[in-house]
């Protein structure tokens, strides 16, 4: 099924790829995979998904354990973990398109006390007018943009323009942009 389709289509890139949602089985594997391979990221989709042995009387509790687990395998072992997560529901009705703050993504208030960089990927409704328009996007790439809510070194509310290529699940700067840091991990 589908995990043999990923499995064949990352055969020939540097990455292992595994399907599993439990924690403690997550962190075991990631310093596992450290020590053998030097393993230095870890993307994790989707971070409101994933479970853990102990017990909580909510799920907010449950994501704060997470991320707390998460912060002290990355500062005890020397790894970035990118996690994917999207915003809470709760008043999402009439938002604008980028118009979201790091108090609407969901995961609790860890997400944003303890990660470093927080990046909102979107389309703006210029940009989806124009996409839908031009009905050309998986050949020239659709106009997308990314936000930074949360940044390390600053920069909060930057934003910076995009092409985004879904089918290759490639992202490339707009060229004449100011250069803001960002690792995009791309694949063929």
């Amino acid at each position: 099924g589908l995990k043999d389709k990923i499995k064949a289509r990352t055969e020939n890139i540097q990455l292992l790829v595994d399907f599993d949602r439990n924690l403690e089985d997550i962190i075991e594997k990631t310093i596992k995979a450290r020590e053998e391979y030097g393993v230095q990221f870890v993307f994790i989709d989707h971070l409101l998904i994933l479970r853990s042995a102990e017990k909580f009387s909510d799920h907010a509790g449950l994501i704060n354990h997470i991320m707390e687990q998460l912060e002290i395998v990355s500062l005890n072992h020397n790894i970035c973990f990118i996690i994917a997560t999207q915003f809470n529901k709760a008043g999402e009705r009439g938002l604008s398109y980028g118009n979201r703050e790091l108090k609407d993504v969901a995961g609790g208030r860890d997400v944003g006390h303890l990660v470093e960089n927080v990046l909102y990927f979107y389309e703006s409704e210029e940009q989806k007018k124009k996409n839908d328009k031009a009905n050309l996007g998986y050949k020239a790439g659709y106009e997308s943009s990314i936000k930074i809510l949360k940044g390390r070194n600053g920069g909060t509310g930057e934003v910076i323009e995009v092409l985004h290529f879904k089918s290759q699940v490639k992202i490339l700067g707009v060229p004449g942009q100011k250069v803001i840091q960002v690792i995009i991990v791309t694949g063929k």
